[in-house]
């Protein structure tokens, strides 16, 4: 919060862009959803006006998991749903299907298993044309496969475990579990 001021007086708006959505992120861990999207919707307004698509995608996919994290599903629903197309229309298919399994843990909790299953069908596809981890797909095929019984905690899990696949891209997973 001591960035915010400094960086605004020296016309660093980028850092105080970057400062919004780190408060809005520390909000949302420490279960305080008001101030979150709050920050987001800043962090995502500055985004928008320095006219960087990625970061404002990256930014509204936050508030989605916000709403997601605060049991909003409809709501996390249409936010993912739409981040997911922007990150697919900026040509970035990674960020789209780590923000599609964010929308399955959605889905999941509204029983939309159909959907959920088609959408882990999708990423899969996206993820073999862009040449991604092979381990990733193994995930994604295990979640579009327990679509029918999941509970949205199997999406959690593979999403986290694709987070780390990112730094560690020899780490196994298997069934819903990782090492």
């Amino acid at each position: 919060m001591r960035v915010i001021p400094s960086a605004r007086t020296a016309g660093d708006l980028h850092t105080v862009a970057a400062a919004y959505n780190n408060l809005g992120r520390a909000a949302a861990d420490a279960g305080d959803m008001s101030a979150s999207v709050d920050a987001l919707h800043q962090a995502r307004a500055i985004f928008r006006e320095l006219e960087m698509p990625a970061e404002t995608s990256r930014t509204t996919w936050s508030i989605g998991v916000a709403q997601l994290t605060a049991s909003h599903f409809e709501s996390a629903i249409r936010i993912l749903g739409g981040v997911r197309q922007e990150f697919l229309d900026l040509g970035m298919p990674e960020e789209a299907g780590l923000a599609g399994v964010d929308l399955i843990e959605a889905l999941l909790a509204t029983n939309a298993r159909a959907a959920a299953r088609e959408l882990a069908e999708a990423i899969i596809d996206e993820f073999r044309r862009a040449g991604l981890n092979e381990r990733a797909l193994q995930a994604l095929a295990y979640l579009r496969e327990t679509a029918n019984v999941a509970t949205p905690d199997v999406a959690r899990r593979v999403g986290a475990y694709l987070r780390r696949l990112k730094d560690e891209p020899a780490l196994l997973f298997v069934g819903n579990n990782f090492s």
